[in-house]
Formats: structure tokens, sequence, C-alpha cells
């Protein structure tokens, strides 16, 4: 029994335990289920998440095929808008693919290229096959982008340029597998470029020649931007001022020192010209070192192509020895003006030379040829003889007196006048000359002064000549003084010579003719009606003689009617003390 109840409790906590495991794996069962039905669910979304995103995906590639499409076909429009050939060159195979516009820059027909790499390189000029491999090589060994620019040669044998770039495609190992790229002709680029360069060539020669013309121009030339900045400056026009050309960049007239006058001139030229756009010509004076200069100046308006005003131009030329040369001609024709007038005078003044001088030698002869008839056919008391033959010798010492002036006078002008030199007493010089005037003043009731300083100099000189000199003064004093007025001579000494002076109270000489008072030939009055007689030669005499002893005389008269002075300095000898 005990053994019967041991086995029962035993199998019932056998059964106890296999209920329990039984309702474990019923447990495990029932999630094993519900899992496998959350599998289930799980696979099912999964498998349509799936099929979602394989329509995804295949939408998506058939949006970038069409937009793959479509950028080849932009690509394709750009490289024939822009005239560019693409090209793929396929290393490994060495197969090279061209586009059609490719084999058009290449002067093919499309589709007619061969598709190799030697095909490619028979295009190339014979000349740049060298440089495109090299500058392929160096693309290729530094992994740059290759390009450059060649010459191709067309089957028409017309050169043409390319411009290629292009980049090498590598494999994993650095290899080189493809290389792919584009080009386009720049044979207007290139000519354009040449005509550039050609005309960059000629504006340097040309600006060469210029520079060689500016260097030789005897002209100076300044330009001027609009504001008044100097723009350029000759080096001659530079000299000008002292200055160097560079020393003139980024200034203005008055920020040189220059004299203002100068300034202010050229700057109200330069403006005119700017505002104005009109040339315009001026002279300028400018002290240099060696005087001053006279410049003659053309200021031209600058324009830019549009003929807009920019500035100014200033082209100056030294016109100093035109300006010489024009006064000197001025002077010459003054010269001759004054030549032809005094020629013209001087045939005026032979003409009433002339005149006088036949009237004066016909009035003595008159008197002295009536006399001489009537003494001759008549008799007459003792009385009247005297007074007959007094008038004869009276008229024939005039009559001489003008036939040794008009020798004198010949003998002055042909240089044949001589001089006895010896000591001169100047006091009896003047004496002597007043003796033989002092019945014509006498005659006319003048006054004659005399005044003589002690302790003069000597002069050394012709005596007969000076007493001439005296006695023309004298006597022409006597002649234009009316009765009763004074005749004052004065000697004395000023500035170391020995000055003799004549005073009257006459009737004067007027302004314009004191120049002309020791021509020869020279009268206020010369007409042959005139009051006073004469030739006219004897203020020419004296003047003549005391020259010739190395003195001076001069004339100063008030006016009319106010009489004269005649002034006469002679020279004191060496060989002589003051106190001879």
């Amino acid at each position: 029994m005990p053994d019967v109840s041991k086995i029962e409790v035993k199998l019932g906590e056998e059964l106890a335990y296999l209920r329990q495991h039984v309702s474990e794996l019923e447990q495990c069962q029932i999630q094993y289920q519900e899992r496998l039905k959350e599998l289930k669910l799980k696979l099912a979304a999964a498998k349509n998440s799936h099929l979602q995103w394989y329509r995804q995906q295949q939408e998506i590639s058939q949006q970038w095929q069409t937009k793959l499409v479509e950028s080849e076909e932009r690509l394709r429009l750009a490289l024939e808008a822009a005239r560019m050939g693409f090209w793929d060159w396929d290393i490994v195979n060495n197969q090279l693919i061209w586009s059609t516009n490719h084999e058009i820059l290449f002067g093919l027909t499309p589709g007619s290229f061969t598709g190799d790499y030697q095909t490619f390189l028979s295009y190339i000029h014979p000349e740049d096959q060298i440089s495109l491999g090299q500058v392929m090589n160096y693309a290729l060994t530094q992994k740059v982008d290759y390009s450059h620019e060649f010459r191709i040669v067309w089957p028409d044998q017309s050169v043409h340029w390319i411009l290629s770039k292009g980049r090498f495609i590598y494999n994993p190992q650095g290899q080189p597998i493809r290389m792919i790229g584009v080009c386009m002709e720049i044979s207007d680029r290139k000519e354009a470029e040449e005509n550039s360069r050609n005309l960059a060539i000629q504006m340097q020669e040309q600006a060469n020649i210029l520079n060689t013309i500016l260097s030789a121009t005897v002209d100076h030339i300044f330009i001027f931007n609009r504001a008044g900045y100097y723009l350029y400056v000759s080096h001659g026009g530079a000299a000008i001022f002292g200055l160097r050309p560079e020393e003139f960049r980024g200034k203005n007239l008055r920020d040189l020192d220059l004299p203002t006058n100068f300034v202010e001139q050229l700057e109200k030229q330069r403006l005119a010209v700017i505002t104005t756009g009109q040339s315009v010509k001026d002279e300028y004076e400018y002290g240099l070192s060696d005087g001053v200069h006279y410049y003659e100046c053309i200021l031209t308006p600058l324009r830019d192509l549009n003929q807009t005003i920019d500035g100014a131009i200033a082209i100056f030329r030294d016109i100093t020895i035109y300006k010489q040369a024009q006064a000197e001609r001025e002077g010459f024709l003054e010269q001759e003006r004054a030549a032809r007038q005094q020629a013209e005078i001087a045939n005026q003044l032979k003409d009433q030379f002339l005149a006088v001088l036949s009237h004066e030698l016909r009035t003595p002869l008159n008197p002295i040829i009536g006399w001489s008839k009537l003494l001759q056919s008549r008799k007459f008391d003792e009385k009247t003889a005297h007074m007959a033959l007094e008038t004869i010798e009276r008229n024939a010492k005039l009559q001489r007196q003008l036939i040794e002036d008009l020798l004198d006078v010949s003998c002055i002008l042909h240089g044949k006048l001589n001089l006895d030199a010896s000591p001169v007493d100047l006091v009896m010089v003047i004496e002597a000359a007043l003796e033989t005037l002092h019945l014509a003043a006498q005659a006319k009731s003048i006054q004659i002064q005399t005044i003589f300083y002690p302790q003069l100099g000597v002069v050394m000189g012709d005596a007969n000549r000076l007493q001439q000199v005296v006695w023309n003064l004298l006597s022409n004093a006597v002649k234009f003084t009316p009765p009763g007025g004074q005749v004052e001579i004065c000697l004395k000494e000023v500035d170391s010579q020995a000055q003799i002076q004549i005073s009257d109270t006459g009737q004067g000489i007027t302004p314009d003719f004191i120049p002309y008072v020791f021509d020869d030939f020279r009268q206020a009055d010369s007409t042959t009606t005139r009051k006073f007689g004469g030739l006219g030669l004897g203020l020419a005499i004296v003047r003549r003689v005391v020259e010739l002893h190395g003195g001076t005389v001069e004339v100063t008269s008030v006016g009319e009617e106010l009489g004269a002075t005649f002034t006469v300095r002679l020279p004191y000898t060496k060989e002589y003390d003051r106190n001879y």
C-alpha cells in the first residue's frame, strides 16, 4: 500500500508536472501562433513595401533616363550652338568617338571619321603635332586637365585653329582608361589676335616714329585732360621750365612755380578751347636765362571716339628769332622810311638851298653891279662916291663869306678840313669875334655882356676855326635879336671842360625845329622872301668844327620870341697846365 501511495503521489506529481509542462507548451504554442501571425503580417507589409520601393525605383530610373536624354539633347544643342565638338577616347581599345560637330569642325563629312587616334593625328598641322603630344603627355602624367590650341589641315588644305579641352579618367590602379573632352574652332579669334598683334606692332612703330618726331621737332607739346592736369609733356616743353616730363604728372598749371601772367593766360585759353571746341592761337612771353623768349601757341581740343572733348593739346613754338627778325625788319623798314623821308627832305632842302643860294648870291651882286655902272657913267661928289664904294665893299665881303661857307662845308663833307692845332686862349678868340660884330650890334642897340671866369685850362685847337665858331654863334644872336635886345657870352669851366655859352633875347626856336638846327642847309624859314638872309650853313659849320676839336655843341630854347642859348664845350689838352 504504502508503496502504491508513494507511487500515486509520485505519479500525481509527475502528472502535475506534465500538466504544467503541457500548459507551458500550450502557452508557448499560443505565443508562437501570435508571433507567427505577427511575422506573417510583417512579411505581407514587407512585400508591399518592397513592391512600392521597386515601383519608386522604376519611376526614378525613368525620370533620370528622361533627364539624361534631355541633358544630352541640351548638351548637343549647346555644342551645336557654340560650334563645339565632343570626343570620347577609349584608351584601352584605342577607339575614338567624335560627335557630328567634331567631324564638321575638322572639315569632314559626318560619319566619315574612322575612329582611331592615328587618323586624328593625321589632321593636325605638321608643325603642331609635337607640341600636341607634349601637352597631352603632361596632362596624363601630372593628372591635370588637358587644354591646347593647335592648327588642323582640312581636306581642302585650308588651315584652321582648334581649341581642345579634355580630362583623363583612371581605373582604381591609377591607369588611364578613357579621355573625354570638347573642341571648338578659334580661327576668328586667332585672326583677331594676329590683327591685334600686327596693329599693336604698327602702333608701337608709329609711337616710336612719333616719339622720334617729337624728340626732333622744335615744337613743345603739352596735353591736358579736361580738369587741366598734364597727361603728356614733351622733353623740349619740360626743358623750357627747367623740369623733366615726369615732374608734370598729376599736376596742373597752378601747381608749378610759373609766372602768374603766363599761367592765367594759358589757363584762360585752355578753358576757352574746352568750352567752345574751337582752336585758339596766341603768343606768350617767358623769361629764360638767356633773356625773354617769345612763343606762338596753338591750343586744340582733344576728342575721344565719340567726339566728346576730353582735354586740350597745346603746341608751343619758339618764335624769338622770328620776332627778332621781324623787329629788325621793322627797324630796317623804319630806317628805310626815315632814309627815304630824309632823302625827300634832302631833295627839298637842296631845291630850297639852290633857290636861296641863287638869291643870296644875286642879292649882293645887285648893289655891286648897280653902283659900279653908276660910278662908271656918272660923276658923284666925294661923299656919295665913298658911300658907293663902302656899299660895294660890304656886299663883296658878304658874297665872299657865302662862298667861304660853301667851301668850308664842302671841305668838311669830304673830310678835307685841316686844323692848325696850337694852345688857344679862348678869351682872345671871343674878343676877336666880338670886335668884328661890334658895329652890327651897335647899329641895333644890342647890348653884349661878357662873363669870363678866371683859372681856365688850355684848349688845344685851331684859333681861326674856333673864332669862326664864336663869330657864327654871335652873328646869329645879333641877327635874330630885335633892336634893344641883349646878348650874353659866358666862358667858364664845366665838368673839366671849357664851356662857351651864348644867350640872346631874340626870336627863339620852335621845339619841332631844334633837332634840325645844326643840319646842313636847314633854316626855320627857307623861303626867298624870309626876313633874315643866309644859306643856313653857319650852324652846320659850327657843329662840324666843334666836333673836329673833340667837343660838343647844343641849343636850348623855351620857344618863339623867348630867345635861345647855344652851349659849346671843348676838352682841355693834357700837355699843358690849367694855369698856362
